[in-house]
């Protein structure tokens, strides 16, 4: 949808002097200000959060973890942060600086996979946290540097 202004008051003599809140009301300022005021000015900055896991995230078996990195520096660090930062990512903070993955973090059960006639039977908490780093480090580059013990609140 195009927009269109209104047309400005007409003076018959140059010399009179217009209105200037008419002329305020019937201009692209005034346009400009009804969509300036809906842009959100100030974001907030993501912040590191050590989010260990709850007795009932133990019971479950796995987690949820929470990564953010800036989209405009190769070389920015994960952070790690807690749900309601994730969650606040495109109206608290800035969506388009920002971007960022969720990934279940296995924390019980036994550390290795296991293998009967060189299929695996049995998921180990080792061995899925390792793939589910391998898989999620293609989609923000540098997750492997923070998340380096992959039995990380691992309890058997």
């Amino acid at each position: 949808m195009k927009y269109v202004p209104k047309q400005r008051p007409q003076t018959s003599n140059p010399n009179d002097t217009i209105d200037k809140s008419a002329q305020n009301q019937n201009t692209d300022t005034t346009y400009y200000d009804s969509i300036r005021n809906k842009t959100k000015k100030y974001y907030k900055t993501p912040t590191y959060v050590n989010n260990p896991p709850s007795k009932k995230d133990f019971e479950k078996g796995y987690y949820t973890r929470y990564f953010l990195k800036r989209v405009n520096d190769i070389n920015s660090a994960v952070i790690e942060v807690d749900n309601t930062q994730f969650d606040g990512l495109g109206s608290n903070i800035d969506g388009n600086l920002y971007y960022g993955i969720k990934l279940d973090w296995k924390i019980t059960g036994m550390l290795d996979d296991h293998y009967t006639n060189n299929s695996i039977d049995s998921y180990g908490v080792r061995s899925t946290n390792d793939r589910t780093i391998t898989i999620n480090e293609q989609k923000i580059p540098g997750l492997i540097s923070i998340l380096k013990n992959s039995m990380e609140y691992w309890r058997n």
